[in-house]
Formats: C-alpha cells, structure tokens, sequence
C-alpha cells in the first residue's frame, strides 16, 4: 500500500486559530512570520495568511499582499515536507515587497520548520 501524502487544507474556524495564537509556537524572518501548532493526530497540513489592518489600513492594500502570500505558498513543494498540523502565515512587513523577497523569506520559514 503507498503511502498517503498530507493534503493542504485552508485554516479555517475561530477555534482552531484562537487555539494557534493562544497555544502555538511562532517563528519569523522578516518580512514573515508563522505560528504554527504541529498535531500528530491530524492528517493535514493547514495553512492560513493574514495581514495586520493596523499596517495596511486599505482593504485593497492587504488583499494584494494576502494574493502575493497564497501564490507564493503554492508555489512551495516544500509544504508537503511540513509535519502535519496548523500554520498561520502572517505579513509582518509595513511597505509592499517584491514576490522575490517574500517567496526567499518563505522559503527560509519553511526551513527552519522542517
């Protein structure tokens, strides 16, 4: 039998994101960071982006960098390395930043959690 791969799934539910920020780990590498909460019992990976509205106080300005996030995040392969549980990305920076800047950021991140 092969083995199963772990699905990426999108972070949802008030519970489950309380439960990060509340009990969870966090890491960063500017202009990112992560709080994450491994669980050995799940069979996914779940990931959510966020970007602070006290920083970006324009609606139009968060959701282009969430955009630049998540197209950065689906361009990993790495994601299937990461041990199965909950992460939260979030945008740390306060100016826009290059795709290239964040995509080298995120990799970094992803090392330091695998």
């Amino acid at each position: 039998m092969p083995l199963q791969q772990k699905k990426i799934k999108r972070l949802k539910g008030r519970d489950r994101i309380t439960a990060i920020f509340d009990k969870g780990e966090y890491l960063h590498t500017p202009p990112l960071g992560v709080r994450f909460q491994k669980d050995t019992t799940a069979t996914g990976v779940y990931v959510g982006v966020s970007v602070s509205k006290k920083r970006f106080p324009k609606a139009v300005d968060r959701n282009t960098i969430k955009r630049k996030l998540r197209a950065c995040l689906a361009a990993t392969q790495k994601l299937e390395t990461l041990p199965a549980g909950a992460y939260m990305f979030l945008f740390l920076g306060t100016t826009h930043h290059d795709l290239e800047n964040v995509q080298a950021a995120l990799n970094q991140l992803i090392k330091k959690l695998g």
